[in-house]
């Protein structure tokens, strides 16, 4: 059928009193049914039918509403409209069906559950309550099918599933277009208005991710001749049989919990999409939405972040003990790293000769914080990246300059908690925000704990989603109403034009990369350096604790070995953390990451990123600027 069909054709479409009810599909679908009655407690609401079915040697659970075809069927039937003891039936039902592990299938077809007062009387909301509850830890796989119209709690009490799919002329919502309009407009009139805007059909579910499949109908489906259709939605059951067939109770659980997870993500995204298209922000001066994270201690300076400029990204020189290698760094480590800050900074705009954006990563932890913005101000960089640590005081350090100011956070509580103490304290948000996900290498935004269950977790790629999009939202919603638009930059583990293009379609500005650069020719750090990264496997890189208080991800070696095991004493104290206390703290991080980037990388600190073992080469800049660009695979 055409995809073009107004929402209200779809919403008469499924109320037609010609189209096939459960009963139908039932009968022409499974090769026999026994049907079940009662609910165990009252008695038996015939607005539900249910029992055992047979689909080959399968058997299984099926379930549905029923509505009639004429007023003395509707009146029997009660127009599909279920009490609660419709809704008890059905639980007892999927509870047997739990039982004896058999798989449920549904049918839903209701313009809601009944809602009379004897209804109410005998729990109608409860019985609803307790199905979505139930249903949500079922331990056998749960299909549900809107065949006609899936309106309100209703249809929602036989909808907490695996998949929901829908028949191409079916519709699910909250509610009736004309209870919306009603409701919305106090006008019961403007019901197909409302349909429009209520995103009913299953065109417009199926986009949103609240569906997975459409099962379509080559015309209006007919009781009278529904042998294709019935066949077609067969197959369909039967594949979703099988697909099920070897999976743990533990599995179906968990995928139905990490459907609900996911539900409604995607019109998040469109809404993300489409408003970033609206505006602009200094990041269109990038030829390519990268940033170079900034490495230390010597791993991204003025050579690796010139080249990143020099290809269209934003480079940045990371500030950590820029200075090692001045050869006052052991005597006077603050006046050598200012001065080599200067230095790296205008190697790196040499380098770009103006191309893309030059900037500094300075961590909130650093000591003498202040001197070290300062001297990024005399550079004139354009932008500065602040993270490990909310850097609570940036905005007043850098008033009355022209930089871009960038929070790194790994939640939206730490970015509400930054943009509305800089918006009361300075009247200034920030400029962009990087997001910071649970691959990031270095030191990581999260706890221990949150660090180390994020290696075995499954979801962590989702839960990460589902936070940027928070992000997103709530600097979106911050922005508008301060007037400013504020680019997100999605960050941790990106390698590829896949990756990014991933990110921006969810609404992310910028994608932030950083282990990739590490193995390019133009990268600062020793050869060596670069080699670990290469021959790493999987299995080699692991969480440690650093002396700065936060998680960190390295390459796992005889350094790290040797900490799990006992303190390293630091033979001498660099002042780089203001809260260090030499004689407690388990070893220097400054001395690890120095020997590490000096090429002593069996006994110093190797910091990565969790993809750090897919880098199997060193490449240039522009190659990894191209693929991510998708210029080259």
């Amino acid at each position: 059928m055409a995809g073009n069909e107004s929402a209200w054709n779809r919403v008469v479409r499924a109320r037609d009193s010609k189209r096939p009810y459960s009963l139908d599909y039932i009968n022409n679908i499974f090769d026999w049914f026994l049907e079940l009655h009662g609910d165990r407690m009252y008695g038996d609401d015939r607005a539900v039918v249910g029992g055992i079915a047979a689909l080959g040697k399968r058997y299984v659970t099926v379930i549905g509403h029923q509505k009639g075809r004429n007023a003395k069927e509707n009146q029997f039937r009660n127009f599909g409209m279920a009490n609660p003891e419709g809704y008890r039936k059905a639980m007892r039902l999927m509870k047997q069906a739990e039982k004896f592990h058999r798989p449920i299938i549904l049918f839903v077809d209701t313009p809601g559950a009944f809602c009379g007062i004897e209804a109410e009387e005998r729990g109608q909301g409860a019985a609803i309550a307790n199905n979505l509850y139930e249903m949500s830890s079922l331990k056998v796989p749960v299909l549900t099918v809107i065949v006609g119209e899936g309106s309100s709690g209703g249809a929602l009490g036989m909808a907490v599933s695996n998949e929901v799919w829908m028949l191409e002329n079916a519709v699910y919502s909250i509610l009736s277009p004309e209870g919306f309009a009603a409701i919305l407009w106090r006008d019961g009139k403007r019901a197909k208005e409302a349909a429009e805007v209520m995103k009913l059909t299953a065109q417009d579910l199926k986009k949103g991710g609240v569906i997975e499949k459409i099962i379509s109908e080559k015309e209006p489906a007919r009781y009278e001749y529904m042998d294709e259709l019935a066949k077609n939605l067969k197959n369909e059951i039967l594949d979703f049989l099988q697909r099920y067939e070897d999976k743990t109770a533990e599995q179906i659980y968990h995928e139905r919990y990490e459907r609900f997870r996911r539900m409604g993500n995607q019109f998040i995204v469109e809404g993300n999409r489409e408003n970033r298209k609206k505006q602009s922000s200094w990041l269109d001066r990038l030829d390519v939405p990268v940033f170079q994270g900034g490495m230390g201690i010597g791993i991204s300076l003025g050579g690796l972040a010139g080249a990143v400029a020099a290809n269209g990204g934003a480079g940045t020189v990371a500030a950590a003990q820029v200075g090692f290698k001045e050869p006052d760094f052991e005597t006077n480590p603050l006046e050598a790293n200012l001065r080599a800050l200067g230095k790296e900074i205008a190697k790196a705009r040499q380098i770009a000769a103006g191309r893309g954006a030059i900037g500094v990563n300075i961590m909130a932890a650093t000591a003498q914080y202040d001197l070290f913005v300062k001297e990024a101000l005399n550079q004139k960089v354009d932008f500065i990246v602040s993270g490990a640590g909310l850097p609570m005081n940036l905005p007043s350090l850098t008033k009355g300059s022209d930089v871009k100011i960038i929070p790194v956070v790994s939640s939206v509580r730490a970015a509400s908690v930054i943009c509305k103490r800089w918006l009361k304290k300075d009247g200034r948000l920030p400029d962009a925000v990087i997001v910071e996900g649970i691959n990031a290498g270095g030191h990581l935004g999260f706890s221990m704990e949150e660090a180390l269950e994020s290696v075995k977790a499954e979801d962590a790629a989702e839960k990460y989603k589902s936070e940027l999009l928070k992000i997103i939202e709530f600097l979106r919603e911050l922005g508008e109403e301060n007037g400013q638009y504020i680019p997100v930059i999605s960050a941790g583990g990106y390698r590829t034009h896949e990756d990014m293009q991933e990110q921006l379609a969810l609404g992310a500005d910028a994608v932030q990369m950083a282990t990739s650069f590490v193995t390019t020719e133009e990268c600062d750090a020793d050869i060596k350096f670069k080699e670990a990264y290469v021959n790493c496997s999987k299995d080699d890189i692991t969480i440690v604790k650093s002396p700065v208080g936060m998680p960190g991800r390295a390459v796992k070696n005889a350094f790290v070995e040797e900490t799990q095991q006992h303190r390293i004493q630091p033979k001498k104290c660099y002042n780089c953390i203001p809260h260090c206390k030499p004689d407690q703290t388990p070893y220097c991080i400054t001395a690890a990451l120095i020997d590490a980037a000096k090429g002593d990388t069996d006994n110093g600190l190797v910091f990565c990123g969790a993809n750090t073992w897919q880098e199997d080469r060193i490449r240039t800049v522009k190659e990894v600027m191209d693929t991510v660009a998708g210029k080259i695979s």
